[in-house]
């Protein structure tokens, strides 16, 4: 059951490979959809991770193979008509896929799949398609700089495992924060473990831990140029193929509570409490 499902804490399992979206043209215009299950089954019991993990396996992983995918798991709550406060554990999947008819028939048979399978009332979906741009490297040039900046928002996708072997280790990654993306963004960043996985040409699921850094900034040349030095340190310190960056320019941005959003992005406000500010994009599909 995921009625009147509010999300109190997430703790990001981003993808961390960057292969997950490869094979899809760059210019191809990209949403972005997140799928919110809960797992509490109605006759008693919760979906465990085990079987979450196979159903992510055997059901989403199948219908979008080369995009791969996003986990959160999250704590939420709300209040039943008899005043009683219920929490509920779930998943969240997100998803970077081409906006078209079969994607969301995809998307429809997942949730199908799992209100059948997990006796479910409902799945919670969320599709953001405000300005949305996706790149693998630096140089593409995917921020628009306005004569008046404007606050943006750019989330960048670190894979850890390093070709020939070994991984990324958190001693070089907090280094490379502290040495590389702060300097050139001191008034401050979050960042995320995560834990992803696609399927590869040959069908085998690929797994790899990554780190996530997301950074509110203006959207000047200068900030464009730090984003590329980053990605480009990165793949040269750490023999990488490519950094994913998702920017998304339809953002709304307030500190404090002075502000108050347009009802249709309040949902926005309470998914971005996991970086620790009001980030508003999402908008609710029916």
């Amino acid at each position: 059951m995921i009625a009147h499902f509010l999300t109190r804490s997430l703790t990001p399992l981003i993808f961390g490979t960057i292969a997950f979206i490869s094979n899809i043209a760059e210019a191809s215009p990209l949403i972005q959809k997140d799928l919110f299950f809960g797992r509490n089954i109605s006759s008693g019991g919760v979906v465990s991770e085990e079987q979450f993990e196979t159903f992510v396996d055997q059901v989403i992983t199948p219908r979008f193979p080369n995009n791969g995918l996003t986990i959160l798991d999250g704590e939420g709550q709300f209040r039943n008509n008899a005043g009683m406060i219920i929490e509920e554990p779930s998943k969240i999947v997100t998803l970077f896929v081409e906006d078209t008819s079969a994607t969301q028939a995809g998307i429809n048979e997942v949730i199908l799949a799992y209100l059948n399978q997990f006796n479910q009332e409902s799945v919670l979906q969320v599709t953001n398609k405000d300005e949305l741009k996706v790149s693998f490297g630096a140089g593409k040039n995917l921020i628009d700089n306005d004569l008046v900046p404007e606050l943006i928002q750019a989330d960048l996708f670190f894979g850890r495992n390093i070709p020939g072997g070994g991984v990324v280790s958190e001693e070089q990654f907090q280094s490379f924060i502290d040495n590389i993306i702060t300097p050139r963004f001191p008034a401050g960043l979050t960042v995320s473990d995560g834990d992803g996985q696609f399927r590869d040409s040959s069908g085998m699921i690929i797994e790899e831990s990554s780190k996530v850094v997301t950074l509110l900034f203006e959207d000047t040349v200068i900030n464009e140029q730090a984003i590329d030095e980053i990605i480009t340190d990165y793949l040269q310190q750490f023999n990488q193929e490519s950094v994913l960056l998702v920017v998304d320019e339809d953002v709304a941005v307030t500190f404090d509570a002075q502000s108050v959003p347009e009802p249709r992005i309040v949902l926005g406000l309470l998914l971005s409490s996991v970086f620790g500010l009001s980030v508003c994009k999402s908008k609710l599909t029916n």
